[in-house]
């Protein structure tokens, strides 16, 4: 569907934390201590629009990708997690049977639509041309950029924003918010876990919904398998598009995760990311969570045809609301 917002370049300067929000790879907290992170706010549309904006960094920047790659902090120069590499993380995750299910949520509830670790739009730009009008909300300033091209190549309106999903005031309501991809692993501590619900519950509309998957646990992945290594691209349900392997820990009283992903793209050699740190939700416990930082779980699915959970699952796709 055609977007129904006029084609336009907007621009805003917003300071959203102190930290960055998707947690990287290897880095428990995504956090930048001390240093407030002042962020180029894009509604992505071609470079070539007319800029209104009276600040003297983007008036003089007419091209918005530029502009956010220079207010974004440089990557370090030995960089080898998979946020930031944009292409490389397309690669691995192309469009899947997600798609159409938080699509059809959408429609449902309504928007405004908050997308959460929005990576490179996989989800955010198809919620955007279904005439929605959508935020993009992620830590990685690679990721942001390559969703900045994506949109303006469609000719889409979206607001991309670099902020910390734990800590977030976007000052507006949303009728429907996602976190996709597993990407609620990311918050291993309980209190940034909390504090990334409890900022979702300040941000839905009355009766809006909170649409979120998680990996259903199982033991066969969460301890090494006989060899110690896992490939990711072969099997039933493949983790990568492209040749990976995966060596994986697991901390058993934490409940994290600890993959060391190895990938070929396509024309490349092997590459060595850092570790993917993710915590593991077990099914018990999530309504609990929930219910902690004020939201209740309404459906819970098996996967992403809505099928019942059961114990050969792989995914725990869940739809919750405001308690009050």
């Amino acid at each position: 569907m055609e977007s129904r917002y006029p084609a336009r370049a907007t621009w805003s300067m917003r300071s959203v934390g102190r930290n960055t929000g998707r947690q990287a790879p290897g880095n428990k907290t995504g956090s930048n201590p001390g240093k407030s992170l002042s962020v180029l706010c894009i509604v992505g549309m071609p470079g070539n629009m007319p800029l209104t904006d009276t600040n003297p960094l983007t008036r003089a920047c007419p091209d918005p990708v530029v502009a956010l790659r220079e207010q974004a902090p440089p990557a370090p120069a030995a960089a080898s997690s998979l946020y930031d590499m944009a292409e490389v993380y397309d690669a691995i995750t192309p469009p899947g049977p997600c798609e159409a299910f938080y699509r059809a949520e959408a429609r449902r509830a309504g928007g405004p639509v908050l997308e959460l670790a929005c990576g490179t739009g996989r989800l955010t730009i198809p919620l955007a041309r279904d005439g929605h009008e959508v935020v993009g909300l992620d830590a990685s300033p690679a990721m942001l950029l390559q969703a900045g091209r994506k949109a303006a190549a469609a000719g889409l309106a979206v607001t991309w924003v670099s902020g910390d999903m734990r800590r977030f005031d976007l000052g507006r309501r949303f009728g429907f918010v996602l976190v996709s991809c597993n990407s609620l692993g990311h918050m291993t501590e309980p209190e940034d876990l909390r504090a990334c619900l409890e900022a979702v519950r300040r941000h839905l509309a009355p009766g809006g919904v909170l649409a979120f998957d998680v990996v259903l646990p199982d033991p066969r992945n969460l301890m090494p398998p006989a060899d110690g290594v896992r490939r990711l691209d072969l099997g039933p349900n493949p983790a990568s598009a492209i040749p990976g392997e995966e060596r994986v820990e697991y901390d058993p009283v934490r409940q994290i995760r600890t993959a060391y992903w190895r990938v070929q793209p396509r024309g490349r050699g092997w590459i060595d990311l850092e570790p993917l740190v993710q915590r593991q939700f077990f099914p018990h416990e999530l309504p609990l969570l929930l219910g902690a930082s004020g939201l209740e779980l309404m459906a819970r699915y098996g996967d992403f045809a809505r099928n019942p959970l059961a114990p050969w699952s792989l995914n725990q796709v869940c739809l919750a609301r405001r308690a009050d």
